[in-house]
């Protein structure tokens, strides 16, 4: 999977070579598509493709074909390093990112075909990019009809730190509530799940001044109201990846003398559908 790294955070002196590896953490929360610039080649009646462009899982694109078909977005041309599928039932469906420059351009692919392994959110990291549409193109299984609640397509906020013990790997950090029923003499007569939910935490520690007040802080201000998409360690595990949404405040303190700043941050993320 390839990772980019603009040249211009080495030359602002806001990094150096030593702050980043393919395994540093990445969140997505910039998003390029609108509501007015989503179409599909198939849509089933009250589940149209523009639901994609809004952060409520609960709301999603449903095709009513299988086959190939493809969801485009067309949007001011800007640059974009990560594309990223939330809320979704693409198991063992063949998918593929491609863009166009101009209504009149000639598709050209920016992933290679991928199956997505499970239902978790998919985020794929790409070399970074300027166009003004994009699309996704699905191949669905016979009986197999895509459905997809959210699509993010932006620039990626790469941690400066990474991440090491202590660390809940989302995916994996399930939290359930239930009801466990007993009869009169204590036979168990079975469970009742009533939620299910991931939630985990992360810290990053000896953050430059520089890079939180430039880099983090935006993302912080996002993530008050707003989801955003977490990669803990994108090289190693790309597929332990969330929708988050914070569960407490993140507010930085300083470090060290020299303005080194830290952070902790609390999060839930969307179940996988399943």
């Amino acid at each position: 999977m390839p990772i980019y790294i603009s040249q211009a955070l080495y030359t602002s002196g806001a990094l150096t070579s030593g702050d980043f590896n393919p395994n540093n953490p990445v969140i997505g929360y910039k998003n390029l598509i609108t509501y007015s610039g989503v179409s599909a080649d198939s849509e089933v009646t009250g589940f149209p493709a523009s639901n994609v462009s809004n952060n409520s899982t609960n709301e999603y694109w449903k095709s009513d074909n299988d086959g190939e078909q493809h969801i485009e977005f067309n949007f001011a041309s800007a640059t974009y390093d990560y594309v990223s599928i939330i809320g979704h039932n693409l198991k063992g469906m063949t998918y593929r990112w491609q863009y166009k420059i101009g209504v009149g351009g000639s598709w050209t692919d920016l992933t290679s075909d991928k199956i997505a392994p499970d239902n978790s959110v998919l985020m794929d990291l790409i070399e970074s990019n300027v166009s003004d549409y994009t699309r996704i193109k699905i191949n669905a299984p016979v009986g197999l009809k895509p459905q997809i609640s959210v699509v993010y397509i932006g620039e990626k906020l790469r941690l400066q730190r990474r991440i090491y013990v202590g660390h809940s790997p989302l995916i994996y950090a399930r939290r359930v509530r239930s009801q466990n029923q007993f009869s009169e003499n204590s036979q168990y007569l079975g469970r009742v799940v009533t939620n299910r939910r991931l939630e985990s935490s992360f810290e990053q520690q000896h953050i430059t001044p520089e890079y939180y007040r430039s880099f983090i802080d935006p993302w912080v201000q996002h993530a008050t109201e707003n989801p955003w998409v977490f990669a803990w360690r994108p090289e190693t595990y790309p597929n332990e990846v969330g929708f988050c949404i914070a569960t407490s405040d993140i507010i930085p303190s300083n470090q060290m003398s020299n303005g080194m700043m830290q952070f902790s941050c609390n999060f839930r993320a969307l179940y996988p559908w399943g």
